[in-house]
């Protein structure tokens, strides 16, 4: 055997094993892990503009709207922008408020707030693998 032909086995010999040794896959990339949804690093919605939302759904009558007065104006629920604004102690009452009004009008086996939070839970457990804030 001459050296090019040894040198030439050689390389072949390398080359195999090479290729033997190399784990699999190596030379393709490996696949991205897929990007979260939007609503995983989005902030968490305000839940209190969503009760107030489903409340402006229901026919509030006038004995509910004398329990809330500061809800309400000339028989008609106030913006939330008016009941959000303003004094923090003043709106977290109002938000408070709102909240408990509409555990009034839902009904007794309907919490249309909880129903709220429980979808958004799911829904953030199920496409984001958590419900950590933040």
């Amino acid at each position: 055997m001459n050296s090019s032909s040894a040198i030439r086995g050689i390389n072949t010999v390398a080359t195999a094993l090479a290729l033997i040794l190399m784990p699999v896959g190596c030379a393709e990339q490996a696949p991205k892990s897929a990007p979260l949804p939007a609503l995983c690093s989005e902030p968490w919605p305000d839940f209190e503009h969503l009760y107030y939302d489903a409340l402006t759904k229901f026919p509030i009558p006038p004995e509910r709207q004398q329990e809330y007065p500061l809800l309400f104006e000339n028989g008609s629920l106030r913006s939330y922008s008016s009941l959000t604004t303003g004094k923090s102690y003043d709106v977290a009452r109002n938000q408070a408020s709102i909240t408990e009004l509409l555990e009034k009008v839902d009904g007794p086996d309907v919490s249309i707030g909880q129903q709220i939070w429980d979808d958004y839970m799911d829904k953030r457990k199920r496409m984001c693998g958590s419900v950590s804030q933040g």
